[in-house]
């Protein structure tokens, strides 16, 4: 099967975009160092009290925090929060780096997982090894008025408690994460002989000023496949093109589709018509040759979107970095060195050209829905 128009596949080998959601959108601001009930601890060793010269990039200038080993009952908290209207909203949490993988629910509803392997959608740093990041934990469906939240620390008995969560926000429209800045508010900050420049989330409305987005194609691929002149690449109705190209990872097509809709948008808007995907799509717990089935439909979304903005896809699936090797993988002379990164052993090691082979099947016959 031929892949889809509007996809350039490699073999071998934009930061999320900052603001806040579009004006007139609803949301729910929580804090996380306010729950209703806990048996978080008071003081922990990641309090803001060990970090004091940057606890003001905290919201509130505090979060609820946790460390050490448990040895007790599930590490919980409970808050209440009010809902303005019925409706699908969309769930983020502030919290410390990829530490503390949790359960959460609304009021009496079934609990989901927020797991180590979460994607990060913007960085603060607080101190040395400790970072605040937005995370998106998913879409639920609430009813106007009053509802329970709650979390519950995944660790288990003699494991780490590391935690921290600075606060929450459900929103009813796209959110692009602002450090601790909630939706409209800005920092007002500039340096010496500067102004603040903090524009808020785009509208793309028909009057801008500047708008590059009629330079792409109305659909990547509308008349063909990508075609090469001599030097030069021209498009299928053999009209020259060149391409203006940003790199996106895993972090970027993990966040909600409605974030993945607004960046593809903004490229365009920005002149962008190809974007690199540059992320590992395999899962090696088991087959090292199976391809992560959630993360592929999450890259195919990214194409799809980037596709109706006229923008071409770069796909870079595969960087040595990314592979380390296991026992059960099948590629004999890694039992007795340290280094496990495969470097070059995709020229000529037949077990490894065809997992790799697997990858590319996987990419380009499965069907984009």
């Amino acid at each position: 099967m031929k892949p889809s128009l509007g996809v350039i596949v490699l073999a071998l080998s934009v930061s999320s975009c900052k603001g806040q959601t579009p004006q007139g959108t609803g949301y729910v601001w929580w804090e996380g160092e306010a729950p209703i009930e806990t048996n978080f601890p008071k003081q922990s060793w990641f309090s803001p009290s060990t970090f004091q010269a940057t606890r003001h990039l905290l919201s509130g200038g505090d979060w609820l925090s946790n460390s050490g080993k448990r040895t007790g009952p599930e590490a919980f908290a409970r808050y209440r929060i009010e809902v303005p209207a019925d409706g699908q909203y969309d769930l983020w949490a502030r919290k410390f780096w990829k530490h503390g993988p949790f359960r959460w629910r609304f009021g009496a509803g079934e609990w989901q997982v927020c797991g180590r392997d979460i994607a990060l959608a913007d960085d603060t740093y607080l101190k040395k090894h400790l970072n605040a990041n937005w995370v998106f934990l998913g879409s639920v469906k609430l009813s106007k008025g009053p509802q329970t939240f709650e979390l519950r620390l995944l660790a288990k008995e003699g494991e780490n408690l590391t935690a921290a969560f600075d606060c929450f926000i459900l929103t009813a429209g796209p959110f692009i994460p602002n450090g601790k800045y909630k939706p409209g508010e800005r920092s007002g900050l500039a340096d010496e002989g500067y102004f603040a420049f903090e524009p808020g989330p785009d509208a793309f409305s028909p009057a801008a000023v500047l708008d590059l987005r009629s330079l792409n194609e109305k659909v990547a691929g509308e008349t063909g496949f990508i075609q090469r002149d001599g030097f030069d690449f021209v498009l299928g109705n053999g009209k020259p093109v060149r391409f203006w190209a940003v790199n996106v990872g895993p972090n970027n097509i993990e966040q909600s589709r409605g974030s993945v809709d607004y960046l593809a948008r903004a490229l365009a808007k920005l002149g962008v018509n190809m974007v690199r995907y540059h992320g590992p799509i395999f899962d090696g717990r088991r087959d090292p040759a199976e391809v992560n089935s959630a993360r592929l439909d999450r890259l195919f979304y990214l194409v799809a979107a980037l596709k109706r903005q006229g923008i071409y896809t770069t796909i870079s699936f595969y960087f040595p970095l990314w592979f380390n090797i296991q026992p059960h993988y099948g590629i004999p002379g890694y039992e007795t060195i340290q280094n496990k990164r495969p470097f070059a052993l995709l020229y000529f090691d037949p077990r490894m050209q065809e997992i790799h082979r697997a990858w590319a099947r996987a990419l380009l016959t499965t069907k984009n829905p």
